[in-house]
């Protein structure tokens, strides 16, 4: 469960950068369905974390964010290969990445 967790706070984080930067488009990568699949409603939110994960979704459209849900898939071979340091470097390329935003 913690890493559906991550995929959604990670999500939820990207989005609220968006709206604090005043970007009006983002592209989410995901590799679990529920990251998508909560926020357009094809799945019910029974917790309270799906239920707010939702409802933070809703309020960001409102705000006229417009999210664009893209899945991707990812290999037992892939997650297993991946070294501490490739995820580090992973890590600073996105950090760079948002500060190129900013």
């Amino acid at each position: 469960m913690r890493n559906v967790a991550g995929e959604i706070e990670g999500a939820k984080l990207a989005m609220q950068f968006c709206i604090d930067n005043h970007i009006e488009e983002i592209d989410i990568y995901y590799d679990y369905e529920g990251v998508e699949k909560w926020c357009t409603g094809v799945w019910k939110t029974n917790k309270s974390g799906t239920i707010s994960y939702k409802q933070f979704y809703d309020e960001i459209k409102k705000k006229s964010v417009k999210v664009s849900f893209n899945k991707v898939k990812v290999t037992p071979a892939t997650s297993t290969t991946m070294s501490p340091t490739d995820s580090q470097k992973t890590l600073w390329e996105l950090n760079s990445f948002f500060l190129l935003l900013y």
